[in-house]
C-alpha cells in the first residue's frame, strides 16, 4: 500500500489494485498516521524515507 500512496494514487486505485475495500486502505493510512504521529502524509513520507524504511529494495523505479 505505502507504495501507491507515495505515488499520490486515490484510495479508490490503491484499494482497486490491492483487491480490498475502500475503507481498508483509509483505515490503514489513518493507522500509518498515527503510528508515525504525524499530522500530513508528507510527513510520514519523510520519516519513512529517513528511516530507510522507503524505498524499499528492489520498489524503485
Amino acid at each position: 500500500m505505502l507504495p501507491g500512496l507515495v505515488a499520490e494514487q486515490a484510495n479508490k486505485m490503491i484499494a482497486f489494485d490491492l483487491k480490498v475495500g475502500t475503507r481498508t486502505v483509509e483505515f490503514h493510512r489513518a493507522n500509518l498516521m498515527q503510528k508515525f504521529q504525524v499530522g500530513s502524509f508528507t510527513e510520514a513520507v519523510r520519516l519513512a524515507v529517513a528511516a530507510g524504511l522507503w524505498p524499499r529494495p528492489g520498489m524503485e523505479k
